[in-house]
């Protein structure tokens, strides 16, 4: 059985398929790997979509990309965008990845960015498999920090392990509290 299938609009956008399949291979995940375009084969793209047993689809593609929301309008299984760079920086696929109407939802990563397709197909597959997390003794990459850690107002259990405490009245409330945090330093600014 093949838990993922990862469809490829053309041949020109296999070297991000390789970066799917080795994160894959990795923790040891059964998958189909299949070149087809939604513009030029629909039938067949179609006729893999619904023969398979998969639990997730991966759907590399670059420029119009409408590979990723073909195929989630014929399955309603978890089906994953990876928009390539092919031209304009990548933003014509990505924005045909993201910008689906409402009913049929993929999920998108970044431009280019098969690694992060992978893991967010692992983890949608850990719900049914928690074993597809730990294959092969590999640990999942943990978050680093990032442009959201710096948010300016803390996030429910994120700055103490203490539960939220709900004020009673805004008069309790002192001009110091409400003095906004420091904008951090950083490149991603």
């Amino acid at each position: 059985m093949k838990h993922i299938t990862l469809l490829v609009g053309s041949e020109t956008d296999m070297h991000i398929a390789e970066s799917v399949k080795k994160v894959l291979d990795v923790y040891e995940v059964p998958y189909l790997c299949e070149v087809s375009s939604a513009h030029k084969n629909p039938d067949r793209v179609r006729e893999i979509v619904l023969d398979s047993a998969s639990d997730v689809f991966i759907c590399v593609a670059s420029l119009s990309a409408a590979l990723p929301g073909f195929v989630a309008s014929i399955t309603a299984k978890p089906v994953i965008g990876v928009p390539v760079d092919a031209k304009l920086g990548g933003l014509d696929s990505l924005l045909s990845t993201v910008q689906m109407p409402a009913g049929v939802p993929v999920a998108a990563v970044g431009v280019d960015n098969g690694k992060n397709a992978a893991y967010l197909a692992l983890r949608v597959l850990g719900i049914k498999y928690p074993e597809a997390l730990v294959k092969s003794g590999a640990a999942m990459p943990a978050s680093t920090e990032s442009p959201s850690s710096f948010a300016f107002f803390d996030l429910p259990g994120s700055s103490s392990d203490e539960a939220p405490v709900a004020e009673t009245s805004e008069a309790t409330e002192s001009a110091e509290d409400e003095k906004p945090k420091e904008r951090p330093s950083g490149d991603w600014l």
